[in-house]
């Protein structure tokens, strides 16, 4: 199925060397990447084959691969160097980068990447690509509309939690207790749309608010949750 961002992820990679395009697990990434880019390389370093001959010498086979795609490729954080060093030689080269956790792969573009990438945030399906009650009632994730067949949302998404508490967070380096995040982001779920007292959060967590804060921030960064700064006519006096 098509998305309304193809054209503009097609308009970046005209404009930067480098384009990393983030979002969510499952949010649709892959499938349009292979959409907007379907003549490049592509490497996905979730499967073991392609990690090992991406990690084995990323230089070797980033050179060999003037159009490039590599998914997840916040698990290679080696990577970001040796692309600069290329993209500074070879300007028109091309390369993808797909995350699904933006705190690890943006450190290292911010640092080594900076005036060569565009960063592009997937979010889910819109109201201009499906319906927008069904949207309402059953989240925005492509397999839940789209997929063949389509997936059961009562059955996917604890299986789809599970597997972001549990796998994908401690893949990157954090050691917290998956129900202790499970409990936070109920919590969290239940205050959606009002303010957030990290505080009062820490208080039922029995955490301090500098824990919540932390938790937050990986939530924010592998997605589960997005905030929103309050409206205020000073953009100052919002934050």
């Amino acid at each position: 199925m098509a998305r309304i961002a193809e054209g503009r992820v097609r308009a970046l990679s005209r404009r930067f060397p480098a384009l990393a395009s983030l979002g969510a697990r499952q949010i649709g990434k892959s499938t349009l990447a292979h959409l907007a880019f379907p003549d490049y390389t592509y490497a996905d370093l979730e499967d073991p084959n392609d990690f090992a001959r991406v990690s084995g010498d990323p230089q070797f086979f980033i050179s060999h691969a003037p159009r490039l795609v590599i998914d997840e490729a916040q698990r290679l954080p080696g990577l970001v160097p040796v692309l600069r060093s290329l993209l500074d030689r070879e300007p028109r080269r091309r390369v993808v980068l797909l995350g699904s956790a933006s705190p690890g792969l943006l450190k290292g573009v911010s640092e080594s990447l900076t005036g060569r990438v565009g960063v592009f945030e997937l979010a889910g399906i819109s109201v201009a690509e499906h319906d927008a009650e069904s949207l309402w009632i059953q989240g925005a994730f492509p397999r839940i509309h789209w997929g063949r067949p389509r997936a059961r949302p009562e059955e996917w998404y604890p299986s789809y939690l599970r597997t972001t508490l549990e796998q994908d967070i401690p893949q990157l380096g954090f050691r917290i207790s998956s129900l202790r995040l499970r409990t936070l982001l109920t919590m969290v779920a239940h205050a959606q749309g009002g303010i957030c007292n990290l505080s009062e959060l820490g208080g039922s967590l029995g955490v301090n608010y500098h824990s919540v804060a932390h938790f937050l921030d990986i939530f924010e960064g592998t997605f589960p949750i997005r905030r929103l700064a309050p409206y205020a006519a000073s953009s100052v006096s919002a934050w």
